[in-house]
């Protein structure tokens, strides 16, 4: 037996994913009749500190024969987990599978700014010279977002103080 979704695995963080899996007799020929639903099982290598709700097994068979088996949506930590998927107790082939949960979109409330210097508590700002600041993005359940500088996430910050003015252009990095 053996999962035929397509490779890697990869969903958002808060949203579901699905493996789809395609059982085999002894002589590796697909089994296309029947229920069997269960002689197979799928649960997560557990990872300390993180709550991971199990796999869930749809009760019917695809049309092609084959079993798909949802991912939760709970899962909020972005990072690799290991999937173990058994039939009738014992690992499938490759068994068991990397999934990447990526973070999900930005979230306004979760991003903040960061001072230019490492230990410094807010950047310094001179009227009249161009300032920098870092922003760090995350998404809505608080993962770090690889951001690649020429996409537009729609980013914009005003500057209030004194006077007000608007910020003309922003390095996200």
């Amino acid at each position: 037996s053996l999962i035929v979704s397509s490779m890697p695995i990869t969903f958002s963080a808060g949203t579901s994913g699905l493996a789809v899996l395609e059982l085999r007799d002894r002589m590796g020929l697909k089994i296309d009749v029947g229920d069997h639903l269960s002689s197979f099982s799928a649960a997560w290598i557990e990872v300390p500190g993180i709550d991971l709700a199990t796999p869930v097994k749809e009760g019917l068979a695809n049309e092609d024969g084959t079993y798909n088996i949802l991912l939760p949506s709970s899962i909020t930590r972005s990072g690799v987990y290991g999937l173990q998927v058994f039939v009738q107790t014992k690992h499938i082939q490759a068994s068991p599978f990397n999934v990447t949960v990526g973070a999900s979109d930005v979230y306004a409330m979760s991003c903040r700014p960061l001072p230019m210097a490492v230990g410094e508590i807010y950047t310094l700002a001179t009227a009249g010279v161009t300032g920098q600041f870092l922003v760090e993005i995350r998404d809505f359940y608080g993962n770090a977002i690889a951001h690649d500088p020429r996409a537009d996430i729609g980013f914009e910050a005003t500057m209030t103080g004194v006077a007000t003015s608007r910020i003309d252009i922003i390095k996200l990095t």
